[in-house]
């Protein structure tokens, strides 16, 4: 059964997500041999229920291996503004799994292989195998949390900043990050944007990313403002955690 038919009250865009999910599979089932599948997940925030009017459909295809992968990074570029709301479809090798490194001959920006298996517990086998977190191996939280700082202040605030990616992308990783940061600390929210604002103190900068993903538009200064309260966000992790 998949994971929408329990809900109540579909608003309309997640009846729209329902049928570009179904679209983008059934593409990728056609253009890709499915001896060359081993799994597809759904995940993000569509599945939450926190959807945005520019909230992506995510879907993960993993492949049996690299050449299968180039497929889907191909299929990426075809279909990625053909839908409404647009498709998130993205994936992994079982070698990139396995290993917990990108393929140097993928050049497409992705999350880590690592954080895929990390969170993989929440997200939808939609079809394929089930894949078993025990099979891949895993770095501690704290590892993780020390990982995504440096990957913070050496990969995406230098993205934002030349517009390789946008600024709803940095608010997206503020909430992982924060996320890492109340497991290392003991706490363990559920797998959403909203628990996470439940647990957070009130100056939490997870407040302020929330309040930001709301709203349709962000003018150049409160998006500079923003960074600048990340920025000693981040500096005030690595003095708690980065050694």
């Amino acid at each position: 059964m998949m994971f929408w038919k329990k809900w109540k009250r579909l608003t309309k865009q997640e009846k729209a997500a329902i049928k570009v999910l179904s679209q983008i599979k059934k593409i990728v089932l056609k253009k890709i041999p499915k001896e060359k599948i081993v799994s597809i997940y759904a995940g993000g925030s569509f599945p939450r229920r926190e959807m945005t009017p520019d909230s992506d459909v995510d879907l993960w295809v993993i492949t049996t291996d690299v050449k299968a992968q180039k497929m889907i990074t191909k299929l990426i570029k075809e279909i990625h503004k053909k839908f409404k709301p647009k498709s998130g479809l993205s994936g992994y090798a079982l070698w990139e799994l396995k290993t917990g490194k990108h393929s140097k001959q993928i050049t497409k920006k992705r999350t880590g292989p690592r954080r895929f298996i990390k969170y993989m517990p929440n997200y939808h086998l939609i079809y394929g195998k089930k894949l078993r977190q025990e099979d891949f191996k895993m770095r501690s939280d704290l590892t993780d949390l020390k990982t995504m700082i440096k990957v913070f202040q050496t990969m995406f605030l230098p993205w934002l900043k030349n517009k390789q990616i946008n600024f709803q992308a940095i608010l997206k990783q503020t909430f992982w990050l924060a996320d890492l940061e109340f497991k290392v600390r003991g706490l363990h929210p559920a797998h959403s944007w909203k628990a996470l604002c439940k647990i957070a103190p009130k100056k939490h900068i997870v407040h302020a990313a929330m309040e930001l993903r709301k709203k349709k538009s962000i003018n150049k200064h409160t998006q500079e403002e923003y960074i600048k309260k990340l920025k000693k966000y981040l500096a005030a992790l690595h003095k708690e955690f980065g050694r």
